[in-house]
């Protein structure tokens, strides 16, 4: 046998576990730049040194490689090592070092370079070689971060994308959605292309070619790329995943030009969506030259009968002409979770999570007798199609920075990298967890290979001390503080093993926890107190586990199609052929790497209900029934089935080699109990305590040791807590078992000491545990929702509340949703004071704090166990979803001309949909279909009412949503009451009021630097109706008169109380985010004379949660007219307002920010679209341009303000509904000018397949985006419609120009045309 190599090239280090011939293992760490450090002990000579490092290290190691040497003060020097040896530690130059004479004063550093990369370096130094020396025969098993850090870093290939005419700009646009909510200076990742060629050709969405590509144009522009020196090709046309011909001849073209580096999106990713193919196919072309270059160097250096294979980011081994970019994503993280598999099934009856906490993250995987795979994955912000094993990645490892804001304590998102790492590294950096467990004890500080600056660790630690008390905390000690920040990090990797667990149906307690990667050990016990988890096992290898992991990964095969059609039998007999297809193609691939043997064969089905988007990855289950296996998964998930057709979505299939380990089940037998020799004091929960050390290396299977113990080793160290056992497993591995749980202090005295509410270090945990619990809810939602509305376009928002309606935390969703939101739930507690556990209440009236009537919420009482007996809510959970047919006169209940509510479509008041019970399904559907709604049986004046003057036409649809809606709500029920039990209700209610606390501090904070003042701003719909606000700042609060905007709206432009408190919450958060940013540009001295008085440095209070806090300072003066129009006692003819809620809001917003002279306007509008017929209704909003600020451009083509809904891909678009988009691209020049320009437009052109009913409320077609300090307006937008015989080269007059708002009736074949307004200009342009 050959020697054998697995090896995980990692950012900083490169892992390298090999086995001999022999079979003996060993293992090595380098750094990944492939450069060895150390520090000059003592000079032999002007050409020779000495390096206790270099111990042990095989003789001659270092010959021919280039030194070097670093002394202070001084210019670097260089030299040649002609010898070295390990028995003294010695290295000798070709030539003298002067600098060496003063090497006994000053310590001179050193790097030994091979000039290979870092595998081979790992590789020579196992096997002693110098850079001289062949390498024997051997096997390398390879994963690379090499693509993700080209990825991160934007240092791929030179890549052009050819696409479909009209389409150029699609990857750009994305799903139109901003990054971050309240950012005004939206910043999007650039595109990794350098350029767009678009190609004439056209494919149905049913895949019949309507128009074969004219290649005449792509020549030319083939050549100039050539001469141009592009490297890398990405093809991506449109609905090329049905019929890939068009993609086929265009692929065959750039071969005839010379390109080599071709990535075809049909062959790379033959699934629906161009957004996510299309990324894929320009990733794929970035990387796979850059992936090339670097492993031929490799291979150029290994024998001829040497072997290298690739991991995948799915867990699979590859040759490396299989291996292509998208596949390299994950690869080492990947071997992580193979190789947890392994310890699973060998020590945890095949149930276990994997905890790998590295330096800047910490990635979470489960692994229950089966590898769960996701077929889509994001990486740098792009969303792409490969195959990767379900790796959750949380922001909280070694490096993560701890920092205090707005009241809490706060860890990463940043993280101290390699350079210039922690503080105690000594070169600069900020503190960070490994400084807090340094500082702590629970590190064994003589295993690191430099000395510790604790003294840096100290001064951070200080000033933050000092910082917490300027801000009116109770003085601590700084370990006090320390171990805050600790609580914090493991209560953000312990929210990364429930989204792994409970939020996918499984229980934490059932697993054991497999901690690797090199700081996982010092936490584990930690986390596995907050999960309630019994077992932790932390194997041999533990810091170079992913390494492990590749050498028991097996050479695989792996084929895809989408296949998109319904299923009619539970075996999917009626796709036998396909199956067969691809499981040729599979075992093909794998003989062709090489494989002769009968591999084993893998089937997966990808299934989903017809008209959802989220589908389940089901393997092919023992008895064949697939369908069955789809209802089991589904309801472990979601916890119930839907009565609707399934469709299955893709095949997969993997050959794989069969020759897979056996596992054999590996049980503890205790024969020595151990007691360590040497002690440390160390801190543990919130107490100095004597811990025991002991190095692992003296542990021997059958050993036990009770905690609290410290176990150290070269590359890591685990700490055995208290309450814990530590035993030595026949493998090596190291099992530890909780005995009993200890409570910690805050937990016995939470209950009765509420003011324990201010301690930042808890404020953080709950922060995080709510805005948890409140994207779980979203996820859920989404997960199990039928409409496009809710799947794709992301139109839905989740909250939590307190027992008195007030916003507590919320998933960032859709901006309008969240204020008006809380206005619901109090008008739910003042209209039904008898509320009663397990009911859940239906309301859209905008009168009772709806937005408008699609938009349809979902309210639940949440009770205790003791509360029903007081008969009042602790707390209420709701979510809201814009539902895209609710009745009303035009398809997609968005009537441009309506005059009254009754008109816009059924209006729900509290109605009641579920009890204990059951969910009131048919009552429901009667009250959607006749608006008769009283549920059976039920006299209750609460019950609700319900009027339908224009029933649904979507019933079914707006059932399953609201059946998505009522199980968001459950999972928000579910986990606020597992918070509760664990950690007392009097203190989550006093969390509660604590964090609102904080948003109205930091708001109240703006306030004061702002100043007393007086500003007044104005400006108007198309219409000519106008909103006018007057802002008072006097003694820290401020005063928004809305006196001077006009009368109620004869039209449907009316926005209520809630519309308006959600577009005031925004902006001031908003405000929030940018305050240092303001502050540093002057925008505070615009408003008060007295600078002098404002402190150089802002206070940053940017990650302040967003909640009913920040308008408790505010004063709201709102006279009856358009933004509070009056309800009639007959709701249906109550002001109509559905314009109110998608246009008036987001022109609320510009007049807020323009009087507080922030940003120039936005597009101020969503420009909504709808169309369909009696039997369907299609909605969607078009994202514009944004205004720039005082500090930074607009953005181009993004949602902005009050929305920030996704767009639906254009083939799902076109696959579901009679049209097909001709142009979705950036209306380029639409933006004003200025000292910071304002974003871009876009257009988007529809074609309607049928004869249909379109709707258009929209604004800025007549009135520009206004720009502020000299900046230039934005271009106004236009709608236009172009008959069915309109042509490009038709004469003037085949094009009607339409208004603002329009409705039409439409023939097959015309086309609609929407050009978006541009964002306002800021500043006059020097």
């Amino acid at each position: 046998m050959a020697w054998q190599f697995a090896i995980d090239v990692g950012g900083t280090f490169t892992d390298c576990f090999s086995i001999s011939p022999k079979g003996k293992t060993r293992c090595i760490k380098v750094l990944s730049s492939g450069l060895y450090k150390g520090r000059v002990d003592s000079a032999v000579s002007a050409t020779q040194i000495k390096d206790s490092r270099r111990l042990r290290e095989p003789d001659n190691l270092w010959s021919g490689s280039k030194i070097t040497l670093f002394p202070e003060g001084q210019l670097p020097r260089s030299a040649q090592i002609v010898d070295s040896c390990g028995a003294s530690g010695t290295l000798k130059f070709d030539q003298p070092i002067t600098c060496l004479q003063d090497a006994s004063r000053e310590p001179v550093r050193y790097e030994i370079s091979m000039g290979e990369p870092a595998p081979l370096v790992a590789i020579r130094h196992i096997l002693g070689l110098s850079i001289s020396e062949k390498f024997p025969d051997l096997e390398l098993r390879l994963g690379t971060t090499r693509g993700t850090n080209a990825l991160l870093t934007r240092s791929g290939a030179r890549t052009a994308l050819i696409t479909t005419l009209g389409f150029k700009d699609t990857l750009t646009i994305g799903y139109q959605n901003r990054p971050n909510l309240f950012d005004l200076n939206i910043t999007r990742p650039g595109p990794l292309y350098d350029e767009v060629i678009e190609v004439n050709e056209r494919i149905s969405a049913e895949g019949t070619p309507l128009q074969p590509p004219l290649l005449t144009e792509l020549r030319l522009q083939l050549s100039r790329l050539q001469k141009e020196g592009f490297e890398s090709i990405a093809i991506c046309l449109l609905n090329a995943y049905l019929n890939s011909s068009h993609e086929k001849m265009v692929s065959k073209l750039c071969h005839q030009f010379g390109f080599k580096n071709i990535s075809v999106s049909h062959q790379i990713a033959p699934l629906i969506k161009l957004v996510e193919r299309g990324q894929t196919a320009v990733m794929d072309a970035y990387l796979n030259p850059i992936l090339n270059d670097y492993l031929h160097s490799i291979a150029a250096k290994l024998s001829l009968d040497s072997t290298l294979k690739l991991m995948t980011s799915a867990g699979d081994l590859v040759s490396m002409g299989r291996f292509s970019g998208k596949d390299s994503l994950l690869s080492g993280p990947a071997g992580g979770v193979i190789a947890l598999a392994n310890i699973a099934r060998n020590c945890a009856n095949q149930q276990a999570i994997g905890f790998d906490m590295g330096g800047t993250s910490t990635d979470v995987s489960r692994f229950d007798g089966r590898f769960e795979l996701e077929t889509e994955t994001v990486k740098a912000d792009l969303s792409v199609y490969a195959p990767t094993l379900a790796i959750e990645t949380v922001a909280a490892g070694g490096g993560s920075v701890c920092w205090y804001e707005g009241g809490m304590l706060r860890v990463g998102p940043q993280s101290a990298g390699a350079d210039p790492g922690p503080a105690c590294y000594g070169r600069g950096g900020p503190l960070s967890i490994t400084d807090l467990n340094v500082w702590l004890g629970r590190v064994a500080r003589d295993q690191f290979p430099f000395d510790l600056d604790l003294k840096a660790v100290e001064q951070h630690l200080e000033g933050w001390r000092r910082r917490l008390v300027d801000d009116g905390h109770e003085e601590q000690g700084l370990m006090q503080l320390a171990l805050g920040w600790l609580k914090i990090a493991n209560s953000k990797m312990a929210e990364a093993i429930r989204q792994v667990s409970i939020v996918k149906g499984y229980d934490p307690r059932d697993f054991a926890l497999v901690a690797f990667g090199g700081a996982a050990g010092q936490h584990a016990c930690a986390v596995a107190d907050e999960l309630g988890m019994q077992r932790v096992l932390f194997p041999k290898n533990a810091s170079l586990l992913s390494a492990v992991g590749m050498s028991l990964a097996s050479l695989a095969g792996r084929a895809m199609q989408g296949v998109y059609r319904s299923i009619e039998s539970n075996r999917l007999e009626e796709f036998k052929s396909v199956f067969q297809e691809l499981q040729q193609t599979a075992e093909q691939r794998l003989q062709e790497q090489g494989y002769l043997g009968h591999p084993e064969i893998k089937r997966t089905a990808e299934i989903r209900y017809q008209l959802t988007e989220s589908a389940l990855l089901v393997d092919e289950p023992s008895d064949g029934d697939y369908i069955r296996a789809f209802e089991h998964q589904h309801l472990q998930l979601f916890g119930y089935l839907k009565d609707r057709p399934l469709e299955l979505c893709s095949i997969q299939v993997v050959a794989k080699d069969a020759s897979d380990h056996v596992a054999s089940l590996e049980a503890f037998q205790p024969t020595r109990r151990l007691q360590p020799t040497e002690s440390i004091e160390f801190y543990s929960g919130s107490e100095q305590i004597t811990c025991g050390v002991i190095s692992r290396s003296k542990l021997r299977p059958g050993d036990f040791i009770a905690g609290p113990v410290m176990v150290h080793e070269s590359t890591s160290t685990v700490i055995v807590d208290r309450d814990w056992e530590l035993h030595v497993l026949p493998s090596g591995h190291l099992e530890l078992v909780r005995n009993e749980i200890h409570q910690e202090p805050l937990a016995q005295t939470a209950v009765e000491n509420a003011s324990t509410a201010s301690d930042p270090v808890q404020l953080e945990i709950f922060s995080n545990q709510f805005q948890a619990i409140a994207e779980q809810m979203g996820a859920t939602l989404r997960k199990t929702a039928s409409s496009v509305n809710v799947k794709e376009r992301l139109d839905y928002s989740c909250a939590l509340f307190d027992s008195d309606g007030n916003l507590v935390v919320n998933a960032p969703h859709i901006p309008v949703h969240l204020g008006a939101m809380s206005e619901t739930v109090r008008c739910l507690i003042r209209d039904c004071p008898h509320l009663k556990p397990g009911e859940a209440y239906l309301t859209n009236d905008p009168y009772l704090g709806g937005s408008h009537l699609p938009d349809l919420t979902v309210v639940s009482p949440v009770f205790l166990d003791d509360d029903e007996a007081l008969q009042q809510p602790t707390f209420f959970v709701a979510s809201r979803a814009h539902h895209a047919e609710i009745g009303g006169i035009t398809p997609g209940s968005m009537p441009p001309f309506s005059k009254r509510l009754g008109e816009e479509g059924v209006i729900f008041r509290h109605f009641r949909i579920a009890d204990s019970a059951a969910f009131h399904a048919e009552a429901l559907h009667k009250a959607l279909t006749t608006g008769i709604g009283v549920c059976d049986g039920d006299d209750r004046a609460e019950s609700g009412k319900v009027t339908a003057e224009y029933p649904s036409r979507s019933p079914a649809e707006n059932i399953g949503d609201i059946q998505a809606q009522l199980a968001a709500n459950t999972i928000g029920i579910r986990e606020l009451k597992s918070l509760c039990r664990q950690k007392g209700a009097g203190i989550v209610l006093a969390f509660m009021k604590q964090l609102q606390h904080v948003s109205r501090s930091a708001m109240t904070l703006v306030f004061e630097y702002l100043g007393d003042g007086e500003r007044t701003f104005a400006d108007q719909l198309d219409d000519g109706s106008k909103i006018q606000i007057q802002a008072t700042i006097q003694n820290q609060r401020l005063s928004l008169d809305f006196a001077g905007t006009s009368d109620v709206h004869a039209g449907n432009f009316n926005a209520n109380r809630g519309i308006v408190s959600a577009a005031i919450m925004y902006v001031l958060r908003c405000l929030l985010t940018h305050a240092s940013e303001l502050h540093r540009s002057g925008w505070f001295r615009e408003f008060r004379s007295d600078v002098s008085s404002l402190e150089s440095d802002f206070p940053t209070v940017s990650h302040v949660p967003l909640n009913h806090g920040l308008l408790e300072s505010v004063d709201l003066k709102l006279p009856v007219g358009m933004l509070n129009p009056p309800a009639h006692e007959n709701p249906e003819q109550s002001p109509a307002v559905v314009g109110g809620n998608v246009e008036t809001s987001q022109r609320i917003v510009d007049v807020l920010l323009g009087v507080f002279g922030v940003s120039s306007a936005s597009q101020g509008t969503m420009n909504n679209t709808l169309f369909g017929n009696s039997d369907f209704g299609y909605y969607e909003t078009i994202c514009g341009g944004a205004g720039a600020n005082c500090f930074s451009d607009g953005a181009t083509a993004v949602h902005t303000h009050m929305t920030n809904t996704r767009i639906t891909d254009p083939e799902v678009f076109e696959s579901r509904f009679p049209a097909r988009i001709k142009q979705f691209s950036i209306r380029q020049g639409s933006g004003g000018d200025g000292l910071f320009h304002g974003g871009d437009g876009v257009t988007r052109e529809i074609e309607f397949l049928e004869d249909l009913d379109v709707s258009l409320l929209t604004n800025r077609r007549t009135t520009k985006p206004f720009g502020l300090e000299e900046g230039e307006s934005g271009k106004p937008g236009c709608n236009t419609v172009l008959s069915p015989s309109t042509s490009v080269e038709v004469s003037k007059g085949s094009i009607q120009e339409l208004d603002s708002s329009a409705q039409l009736h439409v023939k097959k074949g015309t086309v609609l045309r929407i050009e978006t307004p541009g964002g306002g200009g800021f500043g006059k342009k020097s």
